[in-house]
């Protein structure tokens, strides 16, 4: 199973009740706007909750409505979840599914069909590095882990469901797919949702979310763009890492961006069945071969500044972490690696250097809001808590 929260509340068994009823008047269990399907298990039954409601008044409004696949009693945390509704949308050229709302020319984006690659987000104007280009609602939340005694036909019954409830099933069924066949034991609603999903975390469990707008952006080793999850809204904003022109790709990365070329290329294939031809993949042997020795390096040294940090020999740890940022700049995974200033951060204020602590908190707070912080993130959490240390320091040395 997925792992559990800590702080997981009991429920009254009338709100339990509630979230399962099998009655056919919506108001009973509302905000959900189709009966909850639920399978029994051993311990809670699993159900799919959906909010299907588009209007602007909806709660869930967010075009392309909700679905959840989880527990009552962890649903029920998700009722408030529901009040926050993000703005949203992706201008889309390719079809007519979308209502007029969601085609605004103003939008920064649209699908358009990209060669070698079927369909893709393109820049319709002009993009500034740091300006927000999509907030996607997830339209299908799934646990990433169902108990033994739920059957693997089961679960696809309760993803098939997830999608029939919305308002628009074809926004998913006509995404793109690996091609996980009948004969490997995979129904077609499951090969979508593992080929477009990303993992997120809601409550304390790690899920996958499938995001209707986002599924549209392709895959790209050094990617324009960076993704921020918000618990929150349940929303995935996507923001500009640099300036975008008109006509361009907005590309995204599905991998750990610090991975060499091979493990890169190897995951990519396993997981979403293709191989990538990005430019920094198209790069010469020689050009690709010194790459993929920096990101093996970074990789080490992240480990051996962690490792001489725990010894505790701070001084000989702050040396190399100081080397890995030179490194991770020279590779341009700066955005990719925001934390990469956290380590000598706290490293010289363990050593009495509050100036250098001061430093590389402001470089890790800069690098965190160049990224776009959004409401409910964990980046807002961290945000905060480097303003406090920020201010400790400051009054540490106007002492």
């Amino acid at each position: 199973m997925a792992r559990q929260s800590s702080s997981r509340r009991t429920l009254s068994a009338a709100l339990v009740s509630t979230l399962i009823t099998q009655g056919s008047d919506p108001t009973t269990f509302s905000p959900w706007t189709h009966r909850p399907f639920c399978l029994k298990a051993s311990s809670d039954p699993w159900c799919v909750y959906t909010n299907a409601d588009t209007s602007s008044s909806g709660r869930a409004s967010v075009n392309h409505g909700i679905s959840i696949i989880t527990t009552p009693e962890l649903a029920s945390g998700t009722l408030n979840l529901l009040k926050h509704v993000p703005p949203t949308g992706l201008s889309s050229s390719d079809t007519a599914s979308h209502s007029a709302t969601r085609k605004n020319e103003s939008k920064p984006c649209q699908v358009k069909s990209v060669t070698g690659k079927g369909l893709g987000a393109i820049a319709t104007r002009r993009i500034l590095k740091g300006e927000k280009v999509l907030v996607d609602r997830v339209a299908v939340l799934s646990a990433a882990e169902y108990p033994e005694d739920i059957s693997r036909k089961q679960v696809q019954d309760l993803l098939a469901k997830a999608v029939e409830q919305l308002p628009e099933p074809e926004m998913v069924l006509k995404l793109s797919r690996k091609g996980r066949g009948e004969e490997q034991g995979f129904s077609v609603v499951e090969d979508l949702l593992l080929s477009n999903s990303f993992l997120v975390e809601v409550g304390g469990q790690s899920l996958m979310g499938l995001f209707g707008d986002l599924a549209r952006f392709n895959h790209a080793c050094e990617p324009n763009t960076n993704m921020r999850f918000s618990e929150k809204t349940l929303a995935m904003t996507i923001v500009a890492s640099r300036d975008i022109e008109p006509g361009e790709e907005l590309t995204i990365s599905y991998i750990d961006a610090t991975l060499p070329s091979k493990d890169r290329q190897s995951t990519l294939q396993k997981i979403w069945g293709f191989r990538c031809t990005c430019p920094l993949c198209r790069l010469s042997r020689h050009q690709r071969r010194a790459s993929d020795e920096r990101r093996t390096e970074i990789q080490t040294l992240r480990q051996e500044t962690i490792e001489l940090a725990q010894a505790g020999k701070f001084h000989d740890a702050i040396g190399i972490s100081e080397q890995l940022i030179k490194l991770i700049d020279q590779e341009g995974l700066t955005l990719a690696i925001p934390d990469v200033y956290d380590i000598p951060a706290a490293l010289y204020y363990h050593v009495g250097n509050l100036v250098k602590a001061r430093e590389y908190n402001f470089l890790s707070l800069m690098a965190l809001q160049e990224l776009g912080v959004e409401e409910g993130s964990k980046e807002e959490d961290k945000v905060k808590m480097i303003k406090e240390t920020l201010d400790k320091i400051e009054e540490e040395l106007s002492a």
